[in-house]
């Protein structure tokens, strides 16, 4: 066991707590404590202090894709540039997952794989396959894979209905890209989502390019629990983020992805909506750190990697140093929209230490 003491912890992805520490047992927290609490029971523990710290969940990146890696050399700095971003859960989509099954993964992060189905081509043979690498990887719990959709309406009724009992069978996640309905009526869109509804393929989904074709976002996929997935790309104007802010506020679960960025685009977005802040009522940081933290598991329902500072939550967290900005801005305590590259010098993830700066 050990105790990690920052001065402030982001408790239950709400706000800043002081004088809190994490026990931690395994990869596990095993309780938040206070000063007291640690003087009357683990005063023997070993402890580490990070006095002028932030400590946060560590990040989710729902899709990320990864068909620039054409070596195992590219795929593994590319692991490591996410790491150092303060990301420890992601899901990869490329053309060729299985070659990247067989390479060496970092055990302490949290990776699992698209697999890619494409209405235009999707045959039963290609369902045959994927049931196949399923089933080669089913006795490795730690091995998890989801399922994009790409040309949804192109699909045979046979072929989309067995990938939808499929889903629901082994609880897989599915992705959805709105562009493919480009060009129906809004009543041939409500058919066809209905026809999805009715063969269970929106249960665990997410639905992608929703900035860009803000027509298609109907108030049903809010009461179905769908994810909103947003693409750091996407929010390139003033508009379209005060679009996504809107979505937020409006209740949808709204998720950030990279996609095909070449950086963490994270944590110039949350200073851009500092910016806006003034002109945005009721906004607070914590619903755009929502979107790589706590709104991703609700969406990850088969993930045990909870991305939360509590009880029981796995010890995954980042270490951001304060010292600096507190200085700079002449202030005592911290604001959530000072969290940057720069001052992340600690990242641990499921109870170990995986980056430091120091």
């Amino acid at each position: 066991m050990i105790i990690l003491s920052p001065k402030w912890i982001y408790l239950d992805n709400k706000s800043l707590a002081s004088d809190k520490s994490v026990l931690l047992d395994g990869g596990k927290i095993a309780n938040v404590l206070s000063e007291n609490d640690i003087n009357k029971n683990f005063s023997r523990v070993k402890r580490i202090y990070y006095k002028n710290h932030i400590m946060m969940p560590s990040f989710t990146d729902t899709y990320i894709n990864f068909d620039d890696c054409a070596s195992s050399f590219q795929y593994e700095q590319k692991i490591k540039n996410i790491l150092h971003n303060g990301v420890t859960k992601l899901q990869i989509v490329t053309k060729d997952y299985k070659k990247l099954l067989k390479l060496k993964h970092d055990d302490h992060m949290d990776i699992s794989f698209m697999i890619t189905l494409d209405g235009c081509k999707c045959t039963q043979t290609d369902i045959n396959n994927m049931i196949k690498t399923l089933d080669f990887y089913k006795s490795n719990p730690n091995q998890l894979f989801n399922i994009n959709i790409i040309n949804i309406i192109k699909f045979d009724n046979q072929v989309i209905e067995k990938v939808a009992s499929i889903a629901n069978e082994i609880h897989f996640n599915i992705h959805i890209h709105l562009n493919d309905l480009i060009g129906l009526t809004h009543k041939e869109i409500e058919t066809k989502i209905k026809y999805f509804d009715d063969i269970n393929i929106l249960n665990n989904c997410a639905v992608h390019d929703a900035i860009m074709n803000r027509d298609y976002v109907f108030e049903y996929f809010n009461k179905k629990n769908i994810s909103i997935c947003v693409k750091y790309c996407e929010l390139n104007t003033f508009e379209n983020i005060n679009y996504f802010i809107s979505l937020i506020k409006d209740g949808y679960n709204c998720i950030l992805i990279s996609d095909k960025e070449k950086s963490f685009r994270f944590y110039d977005l949350i200073k851009i909506t500092d910016i806006l802040n003034k002109n945005i009522e009721t906004f607070d940081a914590n619903k755009i750190i929502n979107c790589v933290t706590e709104n991703t598991e609700r969406y990850l329902s088969n993930s045990s990697h909870k991305n939360i500072l509590n009880k029981g939550a796995a010890a995954s967290f980042n270490l951001y140093d304060q010292s600096k900005k507190l200085l700079l801005n002449n202030q005592y305590k911290p604001k959530l929209v000072y969290i940057d590259n720069e001052s992340l010098t600690n990242v641990w993830s499921s109870g170990k230490e995986v980056y430091g700066k120091y």
